[in-house]
């Protein structure tokens, strides 16, 4: 991660808050949530696609019962001051943190309570705002300690040297899950949904016994989150010709499609040869 000054930009505006993941590869990871949302993949998309549905239909009802009250408030820049002020109170920065940063992220998190407490006053939010500001809380503090993670990965990462940078691709590399996909691939039954978006790359048959060794792009976002980081091992992969040339002159991505996933997906076409690794070395299914 940039220094300080760098990373107001991109970090506080755009704010990271991690979210538990659970064994179904989604969001949904409550006590609860296999009898709300369902113990099967397709159980979950249908249950994704209906809040989705609902959403489009009901969008902007409570937003604009909320401008209709805001408007008539005659107090509503004196409540929102309060509440913003509120929060900073209860939501103190340790001395470890208080850079001027985590300040204007805090603030941020801070309007959204104002925003919250205010349609809570309106009576259109059914929540109390002592909890949401508990909750905001552990939501700042989530964020900034992902900040704080993920500047000291970074400032390893800019320790290492580019060979060491190269080795731990590799594992990285080797620890992946591919899986055979093209028109050419001999499987023993179609690809599904799930295992196209649960495979870090993909064995792309396109000729008989001729195939590409695909890595999807997000897998570097998730190996080097640190842009900065990942923009290095990226240029250095493509020097060392690791990572073939993409289709435009500014990116080493390339964009494939495997049926039945609808959308076409980022990938990076890599060389084995060039990493000292064969097909023996990766986890393919």
């Amino acid at each position: 991660m940039p220094v300080d000054g760098q990373v107001s930009g991109q970090d506080v505006r755009l704010i990271q808050i991690p979210a538990c993941v659970s064994d179904f590869g989604d969001i949904f990871d409550a006590e609860n949530a296999p009898e709300i949302v369902g113990q099967t993949t397709d159980q979950r998309e249908n249950f994704v696609s209906t809040l989705e549905a609902s959403t489009r239909q009901f969008q902007g009802i409570a937003q604009l019962d909320f401008l209709r009250k805001l408007v008539n408030d005659g107090d509503v820049d004196k409540k929102l001051k309060a509440a913003v002020d509120e929060f900073i109170k209860k939501a103190p920065l340790p001395q470890s943190q208080s850079r001027k940063v985590f300040a204007r992220l805090r603030r941020r998190i801070a309007a959204v309570y104002a925003g919250m407490a205010l349609a809570i006053d309106y009576k259109i939010l059914p929540f109390s705002k002592e909890p949401t500001l508990r909750h905001l809380r552990k939501c700042m503090n989530d964020a900034i300690n992902l900040l704080i993670e993920n500047e000291m990965k970074s400032s390893a990462a800019l320790r290492l040297s580019d060979d060491d940078l190269i080795r731990q691709f590799r594992a990285h590399l080797i620890g992946a899950k591919f899986i055979k996909a093209g028109a050419h691939a001999k499987r023993p039954k179609s690809l599904t949904m799930e295992q196209i978006e649960t495979a870090n790359g993909f064995i792309n048959y396109t000729k008989p016994k001729k195939y590409r060794v695909m890595l999807q792009t997000r897998c570097m976002q998730t190996w080097y989150p640190d842009e900065a980081t990942r923009n290095r091992i990226v240029t250095l992969l493509r020097i060392r010709e690791i990572f073939f040339p993409g289709r435009q002159a500014d990116t080493c991505s390339r964009q494939v499609k495997f049926k039945p996933h609808p959308n076409k997906i980022s990938a990076y076409w890599l060389s084995l040869k060039a990493l000292g690794l064969t097909m023996k070395d990766l986890r393919v299914s």
